[in-house]
């Protein structure tokens, strides 16, 4: 009976644990010690880094498409459309430096950070389409 009793509480313990652990992932930030703001922020640039490069994969696969397109084009369309395919192609070289921009973020400079990595993605598919509308 002592036993079960022991093994009740410690059941009751963990499952309060694990509750107070879910809340306070769940904090808004205000409410989050520093070491935790310092953790969310570290696991949100983890997660950002890693759909940046795919997004920088994809558009490297998108500027070969484009490249194959040049080919078959001509005159002013195919001139244009190299030139916007250097542009693409420069961004691409570019982009490594934003990964390494946005590694270097801390929790004081990531929202910006973050916003102008948001604002280059959005420059890489404006180009994008912009050299896209060519051979379309």
């Amino acid at each position: 009976m002592r036993y079960a009793k022991t093994a009740l509480l410690a059941v009751l313990v963990l499952l309060v644990g694990v509750t107070v652990l879910t809340a306070c992932k769940k904090m808004a930030p205000e409410m989050m010690t520093p070491t935790a703001i310092v953790a969310d922020i570290a696991a949100q640039k983890d997660q950002y880094i890693q759909d940046f490069q795919t997004k920088v994969d994809e558009y490297q696969v998108k500027i070969d498409e484009l490249k194959t397109k040049a080919e078959t084009a001509s005159g002013a369309v195919k001139d244009e459309l190299n030139q916007k395919i250097d542009m693409l192609t420069a961004k691409q070289e570019e982009a490594k430096g934003k990964i390494e921009e946005i590694k270097a973020a801390g929790a004081d400079t990531w929202d910006n950070v973050k916003a102008g990595a948001d604002q280059f993605l959005a420059d890489i598919e404006a180009l994008y389409n912009d050299a896209l509308s060519l051979v379309k």
